[in-house]
């Protein structure tokens, strides 16, 4: 039967209302599209910016580390922190500078942490003693900026995230050496690094390098001795290590030659100049001077004494600032003494065999050594061509600091001191005695390794 006109209108009217039911849910489902588009574009966005943050925060630590690492082993480490610190300063993370903590207390979760990096294990262990390695960490907040703000973290509950990278460096040559015994003849028969007696030989953030490259080249020659440091390195590749001999600290063969760190002054020679000898008063002679007798108390001047330098005991004698070239039988101050030398080098020099350093027991000594200029850090410094052995009695009173350099005999310490100087440089060492022998080595004339990244 043939559809009425209502029917037909009927009809019409509900597929009209069909197609606007379709259109709604098209729409409903743009929008719905729409809004997951517009956060994964917003979290695309937010992880942009965050992935750049966390690059810029890895460059700052890099540079960081590799900026510490670069001083740990040749300047203090209070230096070796500071330029850690301005390394990954000069770095920005969201435009704000990287500010880490410099963590003066070297805490292990610093951000700024010294230590030692173990290459077998890949272990860095945090502490100040032999450091070889720096890590550094950075992150958002830190001391200079907040979190890191998201842009459309907000709209899924985040509106902030907490960035962090880290990394450490590491210098190939280790500790530098606050010991160095410089004799390599192959041929020589003797051993070029002995201890006698029961000494203990403490070494902090320095070396023991022998360079010898015989395999009797350490002795222990009676008693059994302690030696604490980072590093005992010696060049021969099967040296027999003393049974007699108690080390704290690794013992490494075969390590590379240490060239000596002083051989551009080695060869210094100095004219003779004229030289004051008294306090600048109208009773200042210029004789030359021979023994300072009980009781005296002189000041001299930098110059040249051909005599020497000889007090009795009960004698005194301050060095103003400078250069003392001596000669005769070279510097000779007895037990009682007071000898008193700061910002000097004392160089021993002259024709005699038995020129030579010696400082006995009882003496009151205090020599510290120039702080700029070619002979920066070293206080005591004797002639390569004479071979006297430069021997150093020590007693609490005597504080020496800087760097003894006796690169053509053998250096003997004995007794003990406050101080027996930050660094030993000589042809061979003997050490020796009952006592403990300290040397707090501080960096001076370490050669820089090679710096690289480990993690």
């Amino acid at each position: 039967m043939p559809m009425t006109i209502a029917g037909r209108q009927a009809v019409r009217r509900e597929m009209r209302i069909r197609r606007h039911r379709r259109k709604g849910v098209v729409l409903l489902w743009v929008v719905l599209l729409m809004m997951v588009l517009i956060g994964m574009v917003g979290l695309t966005c937010d992880y942009v910016r965050v992935r750049l943050i966390t690059q810029q925060l890895q460059h700052a630590a890099d540079a960081g580390a590799l900026g510490g690492a670069m001083r740990v082993r040749v300047d203090t480490l209070d230096l070796a922190r500071e330029w850690a610190f301005q390394a990954a300063g000069y770095n920005r993370a969201n435009i704000d500078p990287v500010t880490p903590d410099p963590n003066g207390s070297n805490a292990a979760e610093g951000d700024i942490v010294i230590g030692r990096y173990y290459r077998a294990s890949r272990t860095f262990v945090p502490t100040l003693v032999g450091a070889d390695a720096m890590l550094v960490r950075t992150h958002r907040p830190d001391l200079g900026a907040p979190a890191v703000g998201l842009l459309f973290g907000p709209l899924f509950g985040t509106s902030t995230a907490s960035l962090a990278r880290r990394a450490i460096a590491m210098n190939s040559l280790g500790t530098g050496a606050a010991i160095l015994a410089l004799n390599d003849d192959p041929n020589r028969k003797a051993p070029t690094f002995t201890t006698q007696g029961t000494c203990e030989v403490n070494v902090t953030n320095g070396s023991i390098w022998v360079n010898s490259p015989n395999s009797g080249a350490i002795k222990a020659d009676s008693g059994r001795a302690s030696v604490s440091c980072p590093d005992f390195n010696i060049c021969s590749p099967d040296a027999a290590f003393p049974s007699k001999f108690n080390l704290e600290g690794n013992f490494n063969e075969a390590v590379p030659y240490m060239p000596d760190p002083l051989a551009a002054i080695r060869n210094d020679t100095f004219d003779p100049v004229g030289f004051t000898f008294g306090d600048g008063g109208d009773d200042d002679v210029s004789v030359p001077l021979r023994e300072v007798p009980a009781g005296d108390n002189v000041v001299l001047q930098p110059g040249y004494y051909p005599d020497g330098i000889q007090l009795a005991a009960g004698a005194t004698m301050t060095l103003a600032s400078g250069v003392y070239v001596i000669g005769g039988n070279g510097v000779d101050i007895s037990g009682g003494a007071n000898f008193i030398a700061h910002e000097v080098l004392l160089y021993v020099t002259g024709n005699k065999a038995n020129a030579c350093f010696d400082i006995r027991s009882g003496a009151i000594v205090q020599i510290t050594p120039m702080t700029s200029g070619r002979y920066a850090n070293v206080s005591l410094f004797q002639d390569p061509n004479l071979n006297s052995a430069a021997q150093i009695n020590g007693n609490a009173n005597i504080h020496l600091e800087g760097t003894i350099y006796v690169p053509g005999a053998q250096l003997w310490l004995t007794g003990t001191a406050e101080s027996f100087g930050n660094q030993l440089i000589a042809d061979t060492i003997l050490l020796s005695g009952n006592q403990p022998i300290n040397i707090d080595y501080r960096g001076a004339f370490a050669q820089e390794g090679k710096v690289f990244l480990v993690e």
